[in-house]
């Protein structure tokens, strides 16, 4: 499962508001709020467009699990 917290603290440490990330990958600034607290799932294409912009893999938006 995407691990939305880590979306958000990455986001945070590029300091992009939300609504910059949602612009730059192509979704609504709701559906980038609606990843973030693991409401809604992204694309795969949009995945990877998070994770390029944020500067991960896809595999580091992952939880961890146990």
């Amino acid at each position: 499962m995407i691990d939305g917290e880590k979306i958000r603290s990455l986001r945070n440490a590029l300091d992009k508001t939300t609504a910059e990330v949602a612009y730059s990958v192509g979704v609504s600034e709701s559906m980038m709020r609606q990843i973030e607290l693991e409401i809604k799932r992204p694309s795969v294409e949009n995945l990877k467009r998070i994770a390029d912009l944020l500067g991960v893999t896809v595999d580091d938006l992952y939880k961890e699990t146990a």
